[in-house]
């Protein structure tokens, strides 16, 4: 989502029980502002090659209908429908804004929901996790909820990140600040959504009952994925933020998504640039019946 304006670190780094590489500067960072738990989980497949079993898992489900019979077809190819047709209850839409790298909390605008970048994970040889963003602090009393949202640039194994929220979303809340749920920024291929899905139900079983989990989304995948992939990524989050740019611009044309987007029943919000915020293209797309709202992502010259 803003990859391109994630610091990196290349120094010495930690060992924790799951071979999980962390810049030393970083860990010595989140210390000062939150106590973590050990990270005792244990990683649910054998290989070092990260799900692995995953993609093999993935690839028997998608052959499982080349077996059904014609009646089985028809009954999942229903359900699949229901699923991407269902009109959510008392959907009402909401102003967000993501609070990036470089970016404080304390904004002065008025947002539904701040979404805060609380760093990435990753894999090069062992996983790595670089804690970035804002720290946890005190906000003012009428401040916004919070969404702490982590940066994947590889799919490691969901208790480390269910650890890491944990831990995060207890220190803001000690500072008195409400936190709602852990959002999951990860560019998944279009054809590994349904492996993607798996994941994020994983995630959602490792994660703190009530919380709420949301992904961003590729345009790509609006127009591009099977139906019955996308579905199942909607079914295991409580919405997706599809974003309406790439890098530093707005994605051209953007007909082709907001066409989608205007139709879709489940549950959803659109990530746009500050040039995007007030624009008549996504005037549809705003009365749509599964749209919740609207996420703004300022780039760094856009910032006051």
């Amino acid at each position: 989502m803003a990859g391109s304006f994630l610091r990196s670190h290349s120094q010495r780094y930690y060992r924790t029980p799951l071979a999980e590489k962390v810049d030393l500067r970083s860990r010595e960072k989140e210390r000062r502002y939150l106590t973590l738990q050990p990270l005792q989980q244990t990683v649910d497949f054998q290989s070092n090659i990260p799900y692995f079993h995953a993609f093999h898992r993935a690839s028997l489900l998608k052959a499982v209908p080349e077996m059904l019979n014609f009646s089985t077809k028809i009954i999942s190819a229903l359900m699949v429908t229901a699923i991407l047709v269902m009109v959510p209850d008392q959907v009402s839409a909401s102003s967000s804004l993501w609070v990036w790298v470089g970016q404080s909390p304390h904004v002065q605008d008025d947002f539904d929901a701040l979404y805060v970048f609380q760093g990435q994970f990753s894999m090069k040889g062992r996983y790595r996790y670089d804690f970035e963003g804002s720290p946890p602090q005190k906000l003012d009393e009428n401040a916004p909820p919070l969404v702490l949202t982590y940066r994947l640039q590889s799919l490691v194994p969901p208790k480390m990140v269910a650890s890491r929220y944990r831990a995060h979303a207890r220190a803001w809340r000690k500072r008195g600040v409400k936190v709602e749920g852990i959002q999951i920024d990860y560019d998944s291929p279009t054809s590994k959504l349904l492996m993607y899905a798996n994941w994020i139900g994983r995630l959602r079983n490792s994660i703190e009952s009530g919380a709420k989990i949301s992904v961003t989304g590729l345009g790509d995948w609006l127009v591009s994925a099977a139906p019955g992939d996308l579905a199942s990524l909607f079914m295991r989050t409580n919405h997706i933020a599809f974003m309406m740019y790439h890098g530093r611009n707005p994605l051209e044309p953007v007909l082709p998504y907001t066409a989608v987007l205007s139709n879709t029943k489940s549950r959803f919000k659109i990530g746009l640039l500050k040039s995007q915020w007030n624009s008549e293209a996504f005037k549809n797309v705003r009365s749509a019946p599964g749209y919740l709202g609207a996420i703004q992502f300022i780039l760094p010259e856009d910032r006051k």
